[in-house]
């Protein structure tokens, strides 16, 4: 019997991240392990986007003085 795949977090939304193809495709296709690719991808794209453009703001804000 095959192990389920443990389910990883986005640490940033707190939602489950599912990786299209699957990381057990990716390794059959790369001969990676698939743990590899769970290890790779840590946060949803559009989480890891909105926090850039929050920091990036933060800081601007920051630096030029305003609340």
């Amino acid at each position: 019997m095959m192990a389920q795949p443990r389910a990883h977090t986005c640490p940033l939304c707190g939602q489950p991240i599912t990786l299209v193809p699957s990381a057990e495709e990716r390794s059959r296709k790369t001969g990676q392990p698939a743990d590899f690719f769970r290890r790779l991808f840590t946060q949803h794209t559009a989480c890891a986007l909105a926090k850039r453009e929050k920091d990036t703001l933060d800081l601007i804000r920051r630096t030029r003085g305003q609340p």
